[in-house]
């Protein structure tokens, strides 16, 4: 099943024969696979599993009322996801150290995790996918979807993932409604007009995204809570969606004294402003 995901082709191979080497044996190994929400964590995660196991394995998210371990008992591999929400992680050595239990945990939250707990696993860290890959992507999800798309349709779409796989699936699907009601045509110029009504811009940016620069190239630097209040969306929002990306693309920076504008960076982008 490993042939059937697309992208992160270093993780598939080291999974693969780490599945391959365990199959036959009951020797145990602990995995940590990390990455942003939406990268195909879990996915790859029941891949695994299923190669080693077939359907001899367990799923489970921790619970603020729940503390590790719990009901590993019976079965040959276990997922863990969000495993950063776990309580108590030093009651969870024991049975990572044990060697008997094939564990792979997901975050999206590496950096909060234990260095004790860390130093038991190996680390697997997506990379940002790749543009073709998230083409590919598209256009198997269309085909599922009942809605076959051209490849320049799925180029288009990847433009505005921001490199993540889910994020497009959920766009292809929102363009889909718009155009199966008979507000967009099914061609380029159509898909676009339906992103710019959902407020999806090209290279990804959002009307969310835009609003937050607008904002702060007009007063140079503002503390995150004083941009939360003034423009109405949540810290956590600003935090794990909207700052990371314009980060990245070298419009902000972060220091000890709130968030600065950079730049525009982009003249397509300036001249919407």
């Amino acid at each position: 099943m490993f042939e059937l995901f697309i992208g992160q082709r270093q993780i598939v191979r080291e999974l693969d024969a780490i599945a391959a080497g365990l199959k036959n044996k009951r020797d145990g190994i602990n995995i940590l696979l990390r990455g942003p929400a939406g990268c195909g964590k879990t996915t790859l995660s029941r891949i695994f599993c299923y190669e080693l196991a077939g359907r001899n394995f367990s799923y489970q998210i921790p619970k603020d009322n729940l503390r590790l371990p719990y009901g590993l008992d019976g079965l040959r591999a276990h997922i863990i996801d969000e495993i950063h929400m776990a309580k108590d992680f030093e009651n969870f050595y024991p049975v990572m150290d044990a060697g008997n239990k094939v564990i792979i945990f997901c975050t999206t939250e590496a950096g909060v995790l234990p260095d004790p707990f860390t130093s038991r696993c190996i680390t697997l860290s997506f990379a940002e996918y790749s543009m073709q890959d998230i083409c590919t992507i598209i256009v198997n999800y269309g085909k599922d979807l009942s809605f076959p798309i051209t490849e320049g349709t799925a180029k288009l779409i990847s433009e505005r993932s921001r490199g993540n796989p889910r994020v497009a699936k959920n766009y292809l699907k929102r363009v889909k409604f718009l155009i199966d009601r008979g507000y967009h045509n099914k061609t380029i110029p159509g898909i676009i007009a339906a992103f710019e009504e959902i407020g999806i811009f090209k290279g990804g940016y959002t009307d969310l995204d835009m609003r937050y620069l607008k904002f702060l190239s007009r007063i140079g630097r503002a503390s995150l809570q004083t941009i939360s209040r003034s423009l109405g969306i949540d810290i956590e929002t600003l935090k794990n969606d909207i700052e990371p990306f314009l980060m990245d693309k070298g419009h902000i920076s972060i220091t000890s004294r709130g968030r600065n504008f950079i730049d525009w960076r982009n003249g397509e982008l300036r001249n919407e402003q």
